[in-house]
Parts: C-alpha cells; sequence; structure tokens
C-alpha cells in the first residue's frame, strides 16, 4: 500500500478508538464527549492510586485473575509461572511503568511483571488491568515462556524475541482480555481503548 493509504487507515483507527473512548467516558464517568472524558482521565484524583502498595495490589489482583481463567481460553500453557515484582527503587524513577523479564530456561526464575510503584497517585487505576495483560497474561510471559518450552527447534526461534511478533501479541491481547472478562468494567475497558490510542490506533 501506498504511504497516504496507511495513513489513511491510521487515521481511520483512531476515530474507532475516539468514539469508544467517548462511549465509554458517558457510561463510566457521565461525561459528555471525548474533550471532557480525556479530561476527567487526567485530573480526577479518584482516578489515581493511592499509595504504592495499591499499584502493587492491582497488578496482583489482575494477574491472578487472569491465571485462572488461561486454561478456559488456551489449550497450552506455559509451564514456567509469573509473579509480579515491584521495579527497583534505583531504577523506578526513569523507566516505564511496567516490564516483563522473561523466565530462566533452566526453571530457577519465573517470568516476572515488574510494575512501578514510583509516584503513585500519577499512576491512572484505569491502566492496571491492560498493563498486566500486555506485559504479563495472556500478553508476553504466555507467548514467551510457551515459545521458550517449545521442543527440539533452533535456540533462535525460541528466544529471538522478534519484536513485531512479541508486541504484535501483546497488543492482540489487551482486545482478546474483554472476550476473556478480565476487564471489569468501562474504566478498564477505557484503559484498553487508552492502550490502543497511544499506539495510533
Amino acid at each position: 500500500l501506498p504511504p497516504d493509504a496507511i495513513h489513511q487507515i491510521g487515521l481511520e483507527q483512531i476515530a474507532l478508538t475516539d468514539a469508544e473512548l467517548a462511549r465509554l467516558g458517558e457510561q463510566a464517568l457521565e461525561t459528555a464527549d471525548l474533550p471532557a472524558t480525556l479530561a476527567k482521565l487526567r485530573s480526577d484524583p479518584s482516578l489515581h492510586f493511592d499509595s504504592e502498595e495499591e499499584v502493587e495490589q492491582a497488578a496482583k489482583d489482575a494477574l491472578a485473575e487472569a491465571k485462572a481463567k488461561m486454561g478456559d481460553h488456551f489449550g497450552v500453557l506455559p509451564q514456567a509461572d509469573c509473579v509480579v515484582r515491584r521495579v527497583p527503587e534505583y531504577e523506578a524513577p526513569y523507566t516505564t511503568i511496567a516490564y516483563y523479564q522473561p523466565p530462566f530456561v533452566d526453571g530457577s526464575k519465573p517470568g516476572e511483571y515488574f510494575i512501578n510503584v514510583f509516584e503513585p497517585k500519577t499512576r491512572p487505576r484505569y491502566e492496571a488491568r491492560v498493563l498486566a495483560v500486555h506485559e504479563a497474561i495472556p500478553g508476553h510471559h504466555l507467548q514467551i515462556a510457551i515459545s521458550q518450552e517449545l521442543g527440539a527447534i533452533p535456540a533462535f526461534r525460541k528466544h529471538g524475541g522478534f519484536t513485531a511478533f512479541v508486541e504484535g501479541w501483546a497488543l492482540y491481547t489487551e482486545r482478546l482480555a474483554g472476550t476473556m472478562g478480565l476487564y471489569r468494567d468501562a474504566l478498564d475497558r477505557i484503559g484498553g481503548a487508552r492502550s490502543d490510542a497511544w499506539r495510533g490506533g
């Protein structure tokens, strides 16, 4: 496709996401339109965490629910576990809000979903679920751990971590999470839609 056609696809996807955010905002926040929804998401203190412990517990709760539902939606599950860890204090002010580290192939370390609890009042509650879905289950952990546990295939295919596939899968699971019942309400779905918008559709 020519660049203009690809750009047009992006514009159309953003329009769909904007409409979804406006609809969800009306449901969850009683806002009138997209600008009002975005303003309230940014400014309402009740939509943000109060403490480091709340940020961490929300990550743990989301991961536990995803683990409980995995078997209902996937025929192959990883043997390696996935756990929540706090981003180390020395790193927290300078890194992203969350990331994933794969398990060790010898089984000595589980997959780790690192959550950044630094300045908790800046962390939106409505992003907690979509973050856990993307970074842990059914996102990065499910795909990467299963890849590591595959049989007799070349090591580069098990551990290569090709970004288009790894991030593509995690992005796909953000929508899949709705089908799996991992989003509890319209606010959680707002988090998923905002994640879509962040990537430009």
